[in-house]
């Protein structure tokens, strides 16, 4: 016995049906159109194959049009921003009229960008965040209340866009930079605020991509403007985030050293090449401490000054250099902590 077929499925193919059927008239009222209205000389083809090229550049102007407006318009925001930033100076930030746009990022005008630049747009897009972040985190260092779990999701926010900041882009500035470690050192040492995990995952976060691009950033340039900014870190919180994954680094490649000592395996004579700029960051932090005599975590101190010492099993005799990078560091550990006098 043969199955009726649903009435639906009769009702879509017959609704099919007539939209084809409407399209093939719509083709052949604009065939027609054309064949009537082409100029002496040229076929209907030709003329077809004119208006459709002349569409098309009519359609990529309009496109260009909204993407230079675009990027103007993150460029007004990455000004006003700054112009936000610049006009209070209640936290210690330049004021003077000298300070231009150049102090956190080189934003090119929007007349200048090309036709279909989409890496410009990502790039003011981070700017703008990093900018938004920046000034949020000011905002609420200032505030005297208490932190809400609003505010408190809009500080976890802000700094894992400084994080993916730091990830995603080349160049950075030392003043954008020290000025986010001045705000985050203040905002750790609230209780709402240090006793959130995901707050402080986050910091932990941000303090391990630090390390990494100190050490792998291609260009010294930006390892320097790194290590400098981070003078700014006072607060144990932000101490820790950073050293913890130092640290780690440093054994990784003491355990190399071990390797090439005993077993012979070939240097890896590149990230040999890298590693004083990790030492320079330790360095920086110190010395940081040291000048702004700010309270220290002994039992953290004593733990990075025992893992340096441990660091060093079967690794000084045959890197002397790299044995006095650690020696150094751990004397100017010294200077900050009696206890390890």
């Amino acid at each position: 016995m043969r199955h009726k077929r649903p009435h639906a499925v009769i009702n879509q193919r017959y609704q099919l049906a007539k939209m084809k059927y409407s399209l093939k008239q719509r083709k052949l009222a604009i065939a027609l159109a054309i064949i009537s209205s082409k100029p002496d000389g040229m076929t209907g083809e030709q003329y077809a194959s004119k208006l459709c090229t002349m569409y098309q550049t009519s359609q990529l102007q309009w496109k260009e049009r909204c993407e230079r407006a675009q990027h103007k318009i993150l460029h007004l925001q990455q000004e006003l921003v700054l112009q936000t930033l610049q006009g209070h100076d209640q936290t210690g930030f330049p004021d003077d009229s000298q300070t231009s746009v150049d102090l956190l990022f080189t934003t090119p005008s929007s007349e200048s960008y090309s036709k279909a630049d989409t890496t410009v747009t990502e790039s003011l897009e981070y700017h703008t965040n990093f900018l938004q972040s920046l000034l949020n985190l000011r905002q609420i260092t200032n505030c005297t209340g208490a932190i809400t779990p609003t505010i408190l999701v809009t500080i976890t926010n802000s700094i894992a866009s400084v994080c993916h900041c730091l990830q995603e882009k080349d160049s950075l500035s030392d003043f954008a930079l020290r000025a986010c470690f001045q705000h985050m050192n203040c905002l750790v040492d609230r209780s709402e605020v240090f006793s959130s995990e995901e707050t402080l995952l986050q910091i932990q976060q941000l303090g391990t991509t630090l390390v990494e691009k100190v050490l792998n950033h291609r260009t010294k340039k930006m390892r320097q403007t790194l290590v400098g900014a981070c003078s700014e870190i006072s607060h144990s919180i932000l101490l820790c985030s950073v050293m913890r994954p130092l640290l780690d680094k440093v054994e990784m490649f003491s355990e190399h050293l071990r390797q090439v000592s005993q077993n012979g395996i070939c240097l890896d004579v590149d990230l040999y090449d890298r590693m004083p700029s990790l030492f320079n960051l330790g360095e920086t932090i110190f010395l940081g401490l040291q000048k702004n005599n700010q309270a220290k975590e002994e039992d953290f101190l004593e733990e990075i000054y025992s893992r340096l010492d441990n660091s060093l099993l079967y690794v000084s005799d045959k890197f002397p250099l790299y044995a006095h990078a650690i020696w150094k560091l751990q004397g100017m550990m010294e200077h900050c902590s009696p206890r390890l006098r």
